[in-house]
């Protein structure tokens, strides 16, 4: 008797095809329990989207949270042995709060992990596998791809110091010019500088259209490492995922913010 997905839901026909994708790129599926102890979220409260977390005392005393995020639980129990890369994906539910509710919500998250020895092949992989999992949904999406490598490259080439660089990424992020050239002069920079952290704003676009600009606009050996990779980047797409090309967009000036897939459905 042959199975027939069609009579599936949607997020169910979606699941089914992301395993088959995750599977066949060589990811293992990742089992988890329901809770975990509240310490780890206590360390590693910077990495979480909420500090609030649901928490409860279990018979034994410790102090257990139902699941806000599911990468600290792989990263904490996944142990890759040097030279190694694990490769995992995840079909869990997590439990955080809602800003228009303003109450718990239980949501269910599907996803992939590459843990230990993860370099240029493995990121290239990551992106890819991104763009294939989002045109599995069905819906309208865009993937930003961007590199803090070309970011801090140019702070470095423009001597930027330190203490300045928060301010001015948020700014970037933000494409707030007027306030990203008060920043730039607050740290420093002439006007020349100042046009360049402006030109950032206006490298954003698909492969073809930014990545010449991005090589062009490169002035030191950290900017045409970014740039080198980006383009790698791009070549695996066209390999890998070319229906997608279209969808994903590189944006140097986003940074950290939009590391994430974004579905505007």
């Amino acid at each position: 008797m042959k199975f027939d997905i069609s009579c599936l839901q949607p997020k169910e026909q979606a699941s089914f095809a992301l395993r088959a994708l995750y599977e066949a790129a060589g990811c293992r599926k990742y089992h988890m329990g329901r809770f975990e102890e509240y310490g780890l979220y206590q360390e590693n409260r910077s990495f979480l989207s909420s500090e609030q977390v649901i928490t409860f005392t279990d018979l034994d005393g410790r102090l257990l949270a139902l699941k806000p995020d599911v990468t600290l639980s792989i990263a904490k129990t996944a142990q890759p042995a040097p030279g190694e890369t694990l490769r995992y994906y995840y079909h869990e539910n997590v439990y955080r709060p809602s800003a228009e509710s303003h109450t718990f919500q239980e949501i269910g998250q599907m996803g992939l992990e590459l843990l230990g020895e993860v370099g240029e092949t493995q990121v290239r992989q990551a992106v890819s596998l991104a763009a294939q999992s989002l045109a599995q949904l069905g819906k309208p999406w865009v993937l930003e791809v961007s590199h803090m490598g070309y970011l801090f490259g140019l702070l470095d080439a423009l001597g930027v110091p330190e203490a300045s660089r928060a301010a001015l990424l948020a700014k970037l992020r933000a494409k707030n010019l007027h306030e990203l050239r008060a920043a730039a002069s607050a740290a420093g920079l002439d006007e020349a500088g100042a046009e360049a952290l402006a030109g950032l704003m206006q490298l954003c676009g698909r492969c073809e259209e930014v990545l010449p600009r991005v090589e062009a606009a490169c002035r030191n050996q950290r900017m045409r490492a970014a740039a080198a990779e980006l383009n790698a980047i791009a070549a695996e797409l066209k390999k890998r995922a070319a229906d997608t090309l279209d969808k994903v967009l590189f944006e140097l000036s986003s940074g950290m913010k939009n590391a994430y897939a974004r579905s505007d459905a």
